[in-house]
C-alpha cells in the first residue's frame, strides 16, 4: 500500500462522461460503470525512473518522503523526533517503510538489504528532513538520517561529487535546490517547494553525477518542483534529468482530485462513513430529466432542448432552521464521526427523513452514489484535516490489477494509434479506421490528455525497452511538429501522407500552410480526438503550428517597431481586476515579438484575452477556436521581454503605479 498524492483507481464512477449523476431509480435501467483495470485513468506518475549508463536516477515529487526514512511509522501527520532522537509517533502502518526499503534495495542493486546482512554508505546534500502537518508551515524538523529499521545504512554529507566509487557509495539522496521555507502572505503558497533561484548543484556537479551514474551509481531525488524549469539557475538540474530521459512539469491534469470540503459539496467522501441526500433541484416545477416508462432510458431536458447553459447542478438538499431568531441553512448531511452512539445517529437520520416527506434510505448497497434518497457512503479511513476536510494523503492499493491498469493507461503508442484510427473512421465516413466505444474513447482521451497537454520533449531510444510505445508516440508528435523532436522517431512518409490525405495536417501543395495542423473547426473531440489533443498541446508546444486563418485570423503585414505611451497609474478598489489596457497592437502567431519598457515599475504583458474552454461540455463538442489562447509574461522595470505566441492576439499591458 502506498500513501501518495499521485495515482488513483476507483471502484465506482460517481457520474457519467457529462459529469451527470447516474439516475438509477426505477424504471431507469441505467447501471453505473465500474472503473476497472480496462477503463482506469491516471495522473502523471509521482515517481519517475530513468537510466544513465549502468546507473539509475529516480525522482519522487515530494520532499516529505525523506521523513519516512527518519520515522517510517510516524511520518504522515505531525511527526517528529524528540531530544533523544526517537520518533514521537508510531501509528503509521509498515506500508511506506516497506516501499522505501524496496526503493533502497533496488537502487543499490541489493548492496543493501532490509535483513541487515548487507550495509552501505549513502551520500547526501540534505541536512534536514521535515514532517508534514497542517497549515502553511515547514513542519517539525529532524536531522537527515535513517531509522534503525533501515539498519546498516550510514550517511556521508557531500559538497562535491567527483571520483565517487559506486561500489563504496552505491546511492546518493540529493536535492537540486534549496527549500522555500517562508511563504509570506500568499494563502496558496506551498512551503518546502524547490526554490529554483537557489540551485544546490553546479554544472560541474552535474557533470560529475552523470559520470557517477554511468559507472553504476544511483541517485534518488525527492523534491517538489513547482516550476517549468526554464530559469538559467535550473539548467544544471534539467541537464541531469535529461541525461536520464526524465522531465518535470507543473501538473495541469484534467483528472479530478478526490472530492472534499464542506457538507454542501456533492460526491464527497470523508475518513468515516457519511449519510447524504443528493438531488437535482426541480426547474419550472419538474425534474430536469425524464425516465421512459417502457425503455427505462433517462433523457435530460437540457440535452433534448439543446440548451447546454441549462445543464442542472447536483446539490446536497438543505432547509432553513431558526437558531436564536436567525435563519441558518442545514444540510441533509451526516458525518458518522459526529455521532458516538447508534441512538444519536438514528436521531440525525430521522430528522432528515422528516424534513423531506417521502424520502427513504437508498437501497443499492453496492453503489454509493445514488440520488433522491438518503445515501450511505463508506469512509476512506484516510484522516482528514482542517475546515475543508482535506485528506492527509491518498491511499493507493498496488494490486496486480492496478499495476496492469497503470501500464495500459501509459501505453502511449497503442493509445495514440487507436485514437487516430477512431478519427479516421469519422473523417472517411467509416471507409477507414476503427470506431472506439464511448467508454474506450473517454478513457484513452483522458489518459492521453495527461501526457500531451504539456511541453515535455519526449524521445525514443531504440536501445531501450519500449514497453510504453514511445517509438510510435514520438512519430505522431514529429508529424505534427515537423520533425522538431530530434530524439524521437522521424515522421514516416506513409503516416505523413495519411495525415495529409485526411486533412489533419497540410501538405506541400498548401504552400503557405505546409506543415501546419488543420484544427478542423467546429471540432468535436468525440469524433476527432487526435486533432483535439494536438490542438490542446499546441498552446504549450510551439513546434506544432496551427492554421490561424479561421481564428483568430492571419496577419499579412510584416512586423514593425512601434512606440506606445501607456499610463500605469492604478488606484483600484479591493478585488478590482486592476489597470489592464489594450495597446492596440497585435502579436502575430509564431513570430518573435519584443516589448521594451522604460517604466520604473514591473508590468504584466498579456496576449489574447479569452476564457479557457477546456473540458466545457458545450464547447468540447463544437470548438471554434483553440480552448486555451491567453499567454502572460512578466516584464521587469526598464527591461524587455521577447516571446512567441501560438495563435496571435491583441497585446495588453497591466501595471500598478500607485502615483500618477
Amino acid at each position: 500500500m502506498i500513501k501518495t498524492t499521485g495515482w488513483r483507481l476507483a471502484k465506482n464512477a460517481p457520474g457519467d462522461k457529462n459529469e451527470l449523476a447516474y439516475i438509477t431509480e426505477a424504471p431507469s435501467i441505467v447501471r453505473p460503470e465500474n472503473v476497472t483495470r480496462e477503463t482506469a485513468t491516471f495522473n502523471l506518475p509521482f515517481i519517475s525512473l530513468g537510466q544513465v549508463g549502468e546507473g539509475k536516477l529516480m525522482v519522487i515529487g515530494n520532499p516529505h518522503y525523506n521523513s519516512i526514512l527518519r520515522c517510517p511509522n510516524g511520518y504522515s501527520w505531525a511527526g517528529g523526533v524528540n531530544d533523544k532522537g526517537e520518533c514521537t509517533l508510531s501509528g503509521d502502518s509498515d506500508d511506506m517503510k516497506h516501499f522505501m526499503q524496496n526503493v533502497l534495495r533496488y537502487l543499490s542493486d541489493d548492496k543493501w538489504t532490509p535483513d541487515a546482512k548487507a550495509s552501505m554508505t549513502v551520500g547526501t546534500n540534505l541536512d534536514t528532513v521535515y514532517f508534514k502537518r497542517h497549515g502553511q508551515v515547514t513542519g517539525n524538523s529532524a536531522a537527515f538520517g535513517f531509522h534503525p529499521d533501515f539498519a546498516g545504512i550510514s550517511v556521508e554529507h557531500l559538497s562535491s561529487y567527483g571520483d565517487l566509487d559506486p561500489q563504496e557509495m552505491p546511492l546518493l539522496i540529493l536535492n537540486g535546490f534549496e527549500y522555500v521555507t517562508q511563504v509570506g502572505s500568499d494563502p496558496y503558497a506551498i512551503p518546502l517547494r524547490a526554490d529554483t533561484s537557489k540551485p544546490k548543484l553546479t554544472q560541474q556537479d552535474v557533470t560529475d553525477l552523470i559520470a557517477y551514474l554511468n559507472k553504476g551509481g544511483s541517485v534518488l531525488i525527492m523534491e517538489n518542483v513547482m516550476s517549468n524549469l526554464k530559469e538559467e539557475s535550473a539548467s544544471g538540474f534539467v541537464r541531469l534529468l535529461d541525461a536520464a530521459g526524465l522531465s518535470m512539469a507543473l501538473n495541469k491534469s484534467v483528472v479530478n482530485n478526490d472530492p472534499q470540503g464542506y457538507p454542501n459539496r456533492v460526491r464527497q467522501q470523508r475518513a468515516t462513513g457519511i449519510w447524504v441526500y443528493e438531488r437535482y433541484p426541480a426547474a419550472d416545477g419538474a425534474l430536469p430529466y425524464t425516465i421512459d416508462s417502457k425503455t427505462g432510458e433517462v433523457k435530460w431536458k437540457y440535452q433534448v432542448e439543446n440548451k447546454p447553459d441549462d445543464k442542472p447542478k447536483l446539490e446536497v438538499a438543505s432547509w432553513l432552521e431558526d437558531v436564536d431568531g436567525k435563519q441558518e441553512t442545514r444540510y441533509a448531511f451526516i458525518d458518522e464521526a459526529d455521532h458516538k452512539t447508534t441512538e444519536s445517529l438514528d436521531a440525525a437520520k430521522k430528522k432528515i427523513l422528516e424534513k423531506f416527506k417521502g424520502l427513504e434510505e437508498c437501497k443499492d448497497s453496492t453503489y454509493h452514489y445514488e440520488i433522491n434518497c438518503l445515501e450511505y457512503r463508506p469512509g476512506t479511513n484516510v484522516p482528514v484535516t482542517g475546515g475543508m476536510y482535506v485528506p492527509r494523503y491518498t491511499q493507493l492499493n498496488l494490486s496486480a490489477d492496478t499495476a496492469k491498469a497503470m501500464v495500459q493507461a501509459a501505453d502511449l503508442g497503442t493509445n495514440i494509434q487507436r485514437l487516430y484510427q477512431h478519427e479516421l473512421y469519422f473523417r472517411t465516413n467509416g471507409r477507414k479506421g476503427e470506431r472506439l466505444s464511448s467508454v474506450d474513447l473517454e478513457r484513452l482521451y483522458q489518459n492521453m490528455s495527461v501526457w500531451l497537454w504539456n511541453k515535455i520533449e519526449y524521445r525514443y531510444e531504440n536501445d531501450k525497452d519500449d514497453e510504453l510505445g514511445f517509438k510510435t508516440f514520438t512519430e505522431f508528435l514529429n508529424c505534427y511538429a515537423n520533425d522538431a523532436y530530434t530524439g524521437g522517431t522521424q515522421c514516416s512518409d506513409e503516416l505523413k501522407k495519411s495525415l495529409v490525405d485526411n486533412n489533419m495536417i497540410y501538405g506541400e501543395k498548401s504552400v503557405n500552410k505546409a506543415g501546419m495542423m488543420n484544427p478542423s473547426y467546429p471540432l468535436n473531440y468525440m469524433e476527432k480526438p487526435l486533432t483535439r489533443l494536438m490542438l490542446g498541446r499546441s498552446w504549450w508546444d510551439l513546434n506544432i503550428k496551427v492554421d490561424v486563418e479561421e481564428y483568430p485570423g492571419a496577419v499579412s503585414a510584416e512586423g514593425e517597431k512601434v512606440t506606445e505611451t501607456i499610463s500605469l497609474y492604478s488606484n483600484p478598489t479591493k478585488w478590482f481586476a486592476g489597470n489592464m489596457q489594450s495597446t492596440g497592437l497585435w502579436a502575430p502567431a509564431q513570430k518573435e515579438v519584443t516589448i521594451e519598457s522604460t517604466a520604473s515599475v514591473p508590468v504584466t504583458v498579456t496576449v489574447a484575452l479569452a476564457d479557457d474552454l477546456t473540458g466545457r461540455e458545450k464547447h468540447e463538442v463544437a470548438l471554434n477556436r483553440p480552448p486555451k489562447v491567453t499567454k502572460t509574461y512578466d516584464l521587469k522595470a526598464n527591461d524587455k521581454v521577447t516571446f512567441k505566441v501560438p495563435y496571435g492576439g491583441l497585446i495588453y499591458i497591466k501595471g500598478n503605479r500607485p502615483k500618477e
